[in-house]
């Protein structure tokens, strides 16, 4: 058995998901997704793992015949493998904006369906120890807090459905050139995208740029950011079931925010209860750096009613009649 196998392997069994869960993996034809999809077909094969498997493979539609092309190859690999496979397309003109985040929405919205349409329980991606250090580095830079920096967790509960989970079982233990040396001693084909080469996106500048620089301090930064990242989202685990605990769940699941409510707890639980609070009003937790907690902090110390703090993604906190309100802006 390949190292890279064994390991996955490894991983895969401390999920313990039952031989009778119905299963997504989403597959780009990128390095990283077709060595997943390769140590899947092993084991399969060998009979060490026994789900039902569904690839599921996404075309932005920014890249033309190129992209068809891979979705094409990734259809055959899978059905050589004798896997389940499910493709969709992004309606022309859906992927704008900003690029990197819609292409992304778009991908994970074309996951949850294919999950929802094949009873699947689970969806795989193949994220790696660089994405996650290049993730931490982003969020670093954005001057995000403890949750930031804990980067793209291990596994959760997908935005939109309760009964989907989403897992990461590379991000763990795998960087990338162990994904590239096991499609070459698979002799599995992989593409690259020419948008992971494109400077204009920051993870980009990141990878080629500030990882390269870092590295020179510490050799080991990717596998040390990654670590960083697990030791820290084991922290923010415990801090969120803290204020649980103490009785604060009934307070941050209300559709408004008591400010009086609020201003009465300890200044080192507000950024905490405030954060808890908007994930679970917005659906995520994405993009919500530090200056976005602050400014909706300082809306609710204001003795005004009426003003508002803007957020991400077109999200506005109003202050009225002694309460905080998630406000979603209009789009024409």
């Amino acid at each position: 058995m390949k190292d890279f196998v064994r390991k996955f392997v490894t991983e895969w069994r401390r999920f313990e998901i039952a031989a009778e869960t119905s299963v997504v993996a989403a597959v780009s034809g990128g390095a990283d997704s077709m060595a997943m999809l390769g140590a899947l077909g092993e084991l399969k094969a060998a009979g060490k793992i026994r789900n039902r498997f569904v690839v599921a493979n996404f075309d932005h539609g920014i890249r033309g015949s190129e992209s068809a092309i891979e979705q094409d190859f990734v259809r055959d690999f899978s059905a050589k493998l004798g896997f389940e496979f499910r493709g969709g397309v992004a309606p022309p003109g859906s992927i704008d904006g900003n690029i990197e985040q819609s292409a992304r929405n778009a991908r994970y919205a074309f996951l949850l369906r294919v999950s929802v349409d094949t009873a699947s329980q689970i969806v795989l991606t193949a994220h790696t120890m660089n994405d996650q250090a290049e993730t931490v580095l982003m969020n670093l830079i954005r001057g995000s807090g403890i949750e930031g920096l804990s980067g793209m967790h291990l596994r959760r509960k997908m935005s939109g459905s309760p009964d989907v989970e989403l897992l990461r079982p590379l991000v763990r233990w795998a960087e990338r050139n162990d994904c590239e040396q096991m499609c070459s001693d698979a002799g599995i084909q992989y593409f690259d995208d020419p948008m992971n080469e494109d400077p204009a996106f920051t993870r980009v500048r990141i990878r080629r740029e500030l990882l390269p620089l870092l590295s020179t301090f510490n050799p080991e930064i990717v596998r040390g950011l990654a670590e960083t990242a697990f030791r820290l989202e084991s922290q923010a685990r415990v801090l969120k079931d803290i204020g649980e605990l103490d009785g604060l769940n009934s307070l941050v699941s209300d559709s408004r925010l008591s400010i009086s409510a609020l201003l009465e707890i300890p200044d080192h639980l507000r950024v905490l209860v405030l954060r808890i609070w908007l994930e679970k009003q917005i659906g995520t937790r994405r993009r919500l750096g530090s200056v976005h907690i602050n400014s909706v902090l300082c809306l609710a110390k204001s003795d005004k009613s009426g003003r508002l703090a803007e957020l991400p993604g077109g999200i506005h906190i109003l202050k009225s009649s002694g309460f905080l309100k998630v406000k979603r802006a209009l789009v024409d």
